[in-house]
């Protein structure tokens, strides 16, 4: 079921953002998780949903600069960590965009090196 309704790019997710109805429902939402007091995620979700809940954070977090209300929930619930399954395909969205970009053949993720997971902590203050 979460397959069916993942959302499927990062134009996508910028979308959604910007609905007028659902980008503030996304963002109320996360806001109303982040007020639980003296409750891990795991309580308040479940499995697998707060796996689900960590990998929405973590895309959402990284593609607005408005993304204070994801990064605190990854903060508050996740030691600030971002999934790593959503980190390695939004790298892998980066490098492919950068290899469309440069005209480069034999480019891949790890041409990318460290520097985008930098770029986006960067982004993330």
């Amino acid at each position: 079921m979460a397959q069916r309704f993942a959302i499927s790019s990062l134009a996508e997710a910028e979308a959604y953002l910007r609905h007028p109805l659902l980008g503030p429902r996304l963002r109320e939402s996360t806001r109303l998780v982040n007020l639980v007091e003296e409750r891990c995620i795991e309580a308040i979700f479940g499995y697998p949903d707060y796996l689900k809940f960590r990998s929405s954070i973590s895309l959402f977090a990284r593609v607005t600069s408005d993304n204070e209300v994801f990064v605190e929930a990854l903060r508050k619930y996740f030691g600030g960590e971002a999934d790593p399954q959503t980190l390695q395909l939004l790298w892998a969205v980066f490098a492919l965009r950068l290899r469309a970009r440069s005209g480069l053949r034999n480019f891949s993720v790890g041409t990318v090196g460290r520097q985008f997971p930098l770029a986006l902590a960067a982004r993330d203050r």
